[in-house]
C-alpha cells in the first residue's frame, strides 16, 4: 500500500470497494453523496457502465438499500421502516433529476447533487 495511505473500512462502503486498496478521497469519487437528510446518505455509483436497473444506494446507520429510480422500489438490502418512507418519498419528488444522474454516471461523469427533503 502507498505510505500516507490507510484503508478505511466505513459502514457505508460496499465490499466491493473495501477491497481495493486506495485513499478516502478516492473511495469518495467512486460513489458520491448526491444527498444527505434525516440521517440517510444517498449515493450514486460514479462507473461507467453500471449496472442496470438505474437505482441508487442508501445508507442509515448500519443499514443499506439500493432504490431503483423507475419505480421508486427497494430492489436490495433493508432500511428501518420509517428511514425506508423517506427515501423513497424523495425518489419520488426526485425522479427526473435521479435519472440525468443516472445517464451521467454511466458514461463516465459525476452527478449532481439533489436537494434534500425537507
Amino acid at each position: 500500500m502507498v505510505e500516507g495511505y490507510r484503508l478505511q473500512i466505513l459502514n457505508f462502503v460496499d465490499l466491493a470497494l473495501i477491497s481495493i486498496p486506495m485513499a478516502p478521497a478516492e473511495r469518495k469519487k467512486l460513489m458520491p453523496t448526491i444527498s444527505m437528510f434525516y440521517g440517510l446518505i444517498i449515493r450514486m455509483y460514479f462507473a461507467p457502465g453500471e449496472h442496470p436497473p438505474p437505482h441508487f444506494h442508501v445508507y442509515y446507520n448500519d443499514y443499506k438499500a439500493s432504490v431503483d429510480i423507475r419505480t421508486c422500489e427497494i430492489i436490495e438490502g433493508q432500511l428501518p421502516n420509517r428511514q425506508a418512507k423517506l427515501a423513497l418519498a424523495w425518489a419520488e419528488l426526485h425522479r427526473e433529476e435521479l435519472m440525468a444522474d443516472w445517464q451521467l454516471v454511466i458514461n463516465g461523469e459525476e452527478p449532481f447533487k439533489i436537494q434534500p427533503l425537507q
